[in-house]
């Protein structure tokens, strides 16, 4: 049997049967909208597009609104009832809150108004602008009552009474007026209208607070005026500086009688230091600065600066030394006679004319020249305050700028003031004018130890920097540069040495620092602490340092706030120069912004 040929194996192939090729299913037919409905919502979406663009410039009107009542309301203090500078801002937020109103309350938007949830915002924000067209013009009106009140300035005398008091009228019935705006409902608000709604009530609350706080210091300044009225007027040198101010160098009484004023003799304080102490009512203030004997030498009040600690102290002192009781105390500097200056004119002191351009030079520097001694320095100080508050005495000043002139000098602590009466010392508290460290406040100093005159030659540089909350707490590093910048040259009362083991030029001082330890802040590490320990609602941190001329230093200090804290405010230090600050590329100084206020 012959072989068979080999054959290639194959792969077994199957296929199914194809279903036989028929016509393509046809496509469903595209069911188009009748014309009549298409325009209906051609129509609709327009509406809302147009509608959204218009509500949408209502908004930005009222934001304009918003931005300048917030202008007003951080300015609104007595200049603004005085001079009038607050009116055009304010009628130009008049203005935007009324193209607002109009804008919302449109019979456009009508349709909008009775939709369950947009409606709600529309009709809010309708009630609130017009609600902020109406604060508008009730502060327009204070502030016009208030400019018409004074043209031609304040009269002295008992007129001088009469129209403080019409002005805490005025700033009283506006406040009134004010409180019962009703501001509408901000429940279940969104988006920009929410904020929009929370911004409006804290700017209606602080133009209410601000006409407040104005009501309750013309008020205050009328009491006053009125008398008969003593306060211990306590003149400090900026080139000497302590907490937050400058020495306490000079005292004399300064009387209130029927709106007129008399500056009696100004005394050397460093004649009136006590044989013995008078204590204190303020157990930290002894425990920190008892070693200095505060309450026996006015120069050492200052060394804490709660001046409402050392205000009640100084009033006891006085009386202590044979002084005359008084009702209260004032402390004015260099900074605050300029402002002084700036409302009254010059004054002539001996054979030089001061005014508000050289005062500051002439008291910290100029005077010392060629003066051999202490009392050529001690009579110029004393005359120039004398010769200042006599002319306020004497001319009708311009109302506003010594409003403005005497709230820039308060803020920076140029200015402060402490009474006995509870009522009064309140309202200088509200004004800013009593000198205190809040709760949440940071205040560096450097206090002069050197018996000279160095500290206009102290540049004092500040950085803090803070980090990322982590459990609750924020890190912060302050790192405070300080460099003795003081020139040859200077007369010995100026630069030394005045003081055993001090050289000439060289700066002997402390650098303080003042944190809020009540809630909660606390020093991680620093530098060694001469003096340490809590004092009020603050934590205090002392540590030494002497500077030659041209020499610097660096102090670090390591912190933790509390997250809770929300917010840190930067106290102002009183010097000239000026501390410069920087915090989270923020940079400014303490005269020009004299509180800066940190969200954390």
């Amino acid at each position: 049997m012959s072989p068979r040929s080999a054959q290639p194996s194959l792969p077994i192939r199957t296929s199914r049967a194809e279903p036989p090729a028929g016509p393509e299913p046809a496509a469903p037919e595209r069911r188009r909208l009748p014309r009549w409905l298409r325009w209906i919502l051609l129509g609709l979406g327009t509406y809302i597009l147009v509608a959204t663009i218009w509500l949408a410039s209502a908004i930005l009107a009222s934001q304009q609104g918003l931005d300048a009542l917030q202008a007003v309301g951080q300015d609104l203090s007595a200049e603004n009832l005085l001079d009038g500078t607050g009116v055009d801002r304010i009628h130009a937020a008049e203005d935007d809150f009324e193209t607002a109103h109009g804008r919302a309350s449109s019979p456009f938007l009508a349709p909008i108004h009775h939709l369950p949830v947009i409606g709600r915002q529309v009709r809010s924000f309708a009630t609130m602008s017009g609600a902020a067209s109406d604060v508008a013009a009730i502060t327009a009106d204070g502030a016009e009552e208030g400019t018409a009140l004074v043209q031609g300035g304040v009269p002295a005398g008992p007129e001088r009474v009469e129209v403080l008091r019409a002005l805490s009228d005025i700033a009283d019935r506006a406040a009134a007026r004010l409180a019962v705006v009703d501001v509408g409902s901000g429940e279940a608000l969104i988006g920009p209208i929410a904020g929009a709604h929370e911004a409006f009530v804290d700017r209606k609350d602080g133009l209410e607070d601000a006409l407040l706080s104005s009501r309750d210091v013309s008020d205050a300044l009328a009491t006053v005026f009125d008398g008969p009225t003593r306060y211990l007027l306590l003149a400090a040198n900026n080139a000497e500086m302590r907490a937050g101010s400058g020495m306490f160098l000079s005292a004399g009484v300064m009387t209130f009688d029927d709106g007129e004023l008399d500056l009696g003799d100004m005394e050397p304080t460093g004649d009136l230091v006590l044989p013995a102490g008078v204590g204190t009512t303020d157990a930290a203030f002894e425990e920190l600065w008892g070693f200095a004997s505060p309450d026996r030498d006015y120069r050492n009040l200052a060394l804490t600066p709660r001046f409402p600690i050392a205000g009640e102290q100084a009033a006891r002192m006085w009386e202590a030394g044979g002084g005359v009781p008084v009702d209260g105390v004032m402390v004015v500097d260099a900074v605050g006679l300029q402002a002084l200056l700036a409302a009254t004119g010059p004054v002539q002191v001996d054979d030089t004319q001061v005014n508000e351009h050289n005062v500051v030079g002439f008291l910290m520097h100029d005077q010392y020249l060629g003066a051999e001694g202490n009392e050529v320095r001690r009579d110029r100080l004393s005359d120039v305050a004398r010769a200042a508050v006599n002319r306020l005495d004497e001319v009708d000043v311009d109302a506003g700028v010594l409003a403005r002139s005497m709230r820039d000098a308060g803020s920076g602590r140029h200015l402060m003031l402490w009474s006995a009466e509870e009522r009064l010392e309140r309202a200088w508290e509200r004004s800013g004018l009593a000198g205190d460290v809040g709760a949440r406040s940071l205040l560096l100093s450097v206090q002069n130890q050197g018996a000279n005159k160095l500290d206009q030659f102290l540049v004092v540089d500040a950085r803090l920097d803070l980090g990322e909350p982590v459990d609750g707490t924020l890190s912060g590093t302050l790192t405070v540069e300080v460099a003795n910048t003081t020139p040859p040259g200077e007369p010995t009362y100026v630069a030394g040495p005045n003081t055993p083991g001090v050289e000439a030029g060289e700066y002997v001082g402390w650098l303080t620092l003042h944190l809020p330890e009540a809630v909660g802040a606390e020093v991680v590490s620093g530098p060694p602490a001469t003096v340490t320990g809590a004092e009020g609602v603050s934590h205090v941190l002392v540590s030494e340092m002497r500077l030659l001329p041209g020499d610097a230093t660096e102090w670090v200090v390591q912190l933790e706030l509390p997250e809770s804290m929300e917010a840190l405010t930067i106290e102002p230090s009183g010097r000239i120069p000026p501390i410069v600050w920087s915090v989270r590329g923020e940079e400014w100084s303490d005269d020009t912004t004299p509180r800066r206020t940190i969200d954390l």
